[in-house]
Order: structure tokens, then C-alpha cells, then sequence
């Protein structure tokens, strides 16, 4: 396999597969990025949601207004809350699921209504009052206004999954993200036709609270009674290797490298659902299969030589093959 790298802050490179991707990178948006599922243990780990689940109480749980709106609807019991613990993402990501999380505090589904993200904390602009951030765009990993929202669409995902609401809609995302388990994420574009909405098929009105607490964020769904107790899990049908790109930077000491993504294989995950009715029997709800396009690892390097010869062969200044 040749890999090209560019001498510049926007990194392309070329996968050579079956067939070919062209992916640009503006390098900052990844600074404090953490995955790694390219080991069997890290990927058990990933496939993990407990750590996800809410407990205890919530941040605005006492607070008057939220206390008021549960009571005016009848909406006293918590059946779900989920978590996502959030980086420190640059340029306006974490601003927009703060943004997103105060738009959708306080929304109320009906019995029988059918939710829509889209509808609800829509559109993802600067006119709404958004800012730009990181998000996959077109097998891209780029800044668009609205980005980093797809955190508050999979936080609400998971929470409607263990309230043991009807999904209607939700879509994947095309490589694995790192804040939830792969089959558990919900990617949204409000021009692009992708939505989250799930239905209220309870007899009472449903009360959504979201809000960011110490780079944490919380979403938790409240009715009149607790649903039944629903457990996700996965399974991974296929994994693709993911490849390895350099990008020069001078900035390093001579032959001096660092990883500034781990990178991620490519996944195949079958998930559902396991419904255990507290009068009745357990079972199985399919939820599907999910398809994840590797996230090539990205090391920086100095090629600079002192007192040894590197393995690497300058080309000319736009970059090296290796």
C-alpha cells in the first residue's frame, strides 16, 4: 500500500482497497480525539453501554420549573437517563450540545405523537443560533455549522431505546464515533434527510430534560410509569482493518513521531434489543445491522534525520511515499 502525505494543516489521503476514498481532515478537530477499537479487549469495552446509563439524581431534578412541567403533565417517574462524557472538542462542538441540550430541556411528547430532533432543536445553523464543528460530511471529517450535535441525537436515541419507545427513524453514522458503542450513535443533518424520531406509545404525556454538567452530557426521558426493563447488545459480523497515514510536521524533534488518532478498524454490528416484561416473558427485538467505514490512524512525524537514515524517501515538499 502507498500512502501520500501532504506538507499542510488539511490532510488527503488515498485508501488503496477495492476501492478508493479521498477524505479531508482539518487536523484540529482532532487534538483530543480517543478511540481505539483495533484490539479484541478495547473492542469489548466499546461494545459496553452500562457505563452510559444514569444514575442517581440528576442535575436539574430539584430544580422548580422542571419540577413544575413534570407534575402539570403527570410525568413523575424517570424511565431513562443516559450519558455521554464529552471531550474538549474545538471550534464550537461541545458550544452546540450545549446549545442543542437548552433548546431540548423541556419539550413534551403527547401520547400517541410521534418526536422529531429535527423538528425540535432545528435547523443546525447559525441562525438558530448554532456555531460550525466536527462532523462526518460525504465520508468527510470536516467543520459544519451544527457540528457535534450528533452527540445530543445519540444521547435522546439511547434514552427513547431504554424507555422502550417506538424508533421510527435514526441512521448511523458512515465510520464509528467514540463516545457510544457502535449500533448506539445517531447521526442527523437537517438538509441532508436524516432525523431522529421515535413515537410515544404510552398512555401519558412524556417530559425530555437534557443539560451539560462538568463535560458530561445527561438526557433523561420522564412518564407516568417505569417501562420494562430493556438491555442492548451487539455483535460484530465483520471487521476491516483500518490503515495508517503520516502527516510531516517539522515542529517534531529529527525522527521524532506522534499519533494524533489512534484510528479505528471498520465494523459490520447486528444489534438488539433484550425486553424482559416484568409480568411476562423475555424477548428479542431486532434492531438491525450497521455498516462503519474504518478511521484511518494518523501519526505525525519529522522525517529529519541526525547521525541515522530513516526509512523514508523525500519525494519533493508536497510530501513522502513510504
Amino acid at each position: 500500500m502507498k500512502l501520500l502525505v501532504l506538507r499542510k494543516r488539511t490532510l488527503t489521503y488515498l485508501l488503496a482497497s477495492s476501492f478508493i476514498i479521498i477524505v479531508t481532515i482539518p487536523l484540529y478537530i482532532f487534538s483530543n480525539y480517543h478511540l481505539s477499537i483495533n484490539s479484541p479487549d478495547n473492542l469489548i469495552k466499546q461494545l459496553d453501554s452500562s457505563q452510559h446509563i444514569a444514575k442517581g439524581p440528576l442535575p436539574w431534578e430539584y430544580n422548580s420549573d422542571f419540577r413544575k412541567l413534570c407534575l402539570e403533565n403527570d410525568a413523575t417517574v424517570r424511565m431513562s437517563a443516559f450519558k455521554i462524557d464529552l471531550p474538549d472538542l474545538l471550534s464550537g462542538g461541545n458550544f452546540n450540545i450545549d446549545h442543542g441540550a437548552d433548546l431540548l430541556a423541556g419539550k413534551v411528547v403527547q401520547p400517541g405523537a410521534v418526536f422529531s430532533l429535527n423538528a425540535s432543536v432545528g435547523p443546525y445553523s447559525k441562525v438558530r443560533g448554532y456555531r460550525e464543528g466536527p462532523s462526518y460530511h460525504s465520508g468527510q471529517v470536516k467543520q459544519t455549522e451544527g457540528g457535534g450535535i450528533c452527540k445530543l441525537a445519540a444521547a435522546l436515541f439511547n434514552a427513547a431505546v431504554l424507555a422502550d419507545l417506538t424508533i421510527l427513524e435514526r441512521h448511523a453514522h458512515s465510520m464509528v464515533v467514540p463516545y457510544v458503542p457502535p449500533g448506539q450513535d445517531a447521526a442527523v443533518t437537517f438538509l441532508g434527510g436524516k432525523d431522529l424520531k421515535f413515537k410515544n406509545v404510552t398512555q401519558s404525556p412524556l417530559v425530555i430534560w437534557s443539560d451539560t454538567v462538568d463535560k458530561t452530557l445527561f438526557v433523561a426521558i420522564y412518564g407516568i410509569k417505569s417501562p420494562d426493563k430493556v438491555s442492548w447488545h451487539h455483535k460484530v459480523l465483520k471487521r476491516q482493518k483500518t490503515s495508517t497515514v503520516y502527516h510531516r510536521n517539522d515542529s517534531l524533534g529529527p525522527g521524532e513521531t506522534r499519533v494524533v488518532i489512534p484510528g479505528a478498524d471498520g465494523l459490520t454490528v447486528k444489534s438488539w434489543l433484550l425486553i424482559e416484561p416484568k409480568n411476562d416473558k423475555p424477548y428479542i427485538k431486532e434492531l438491525g445491522i450497521d455498516h462503519y467505514q474504518p478511521l484511518p490512524q494518523l501519526i505525525e512525524h519529522n522525517p529529519q534525520y541526525s547521525g541515522t537514515y530513516m526509512n523514508l524517501i523525500i519525494l519533493n515538499d508536497k510530501g513522502v511515499y513510504l
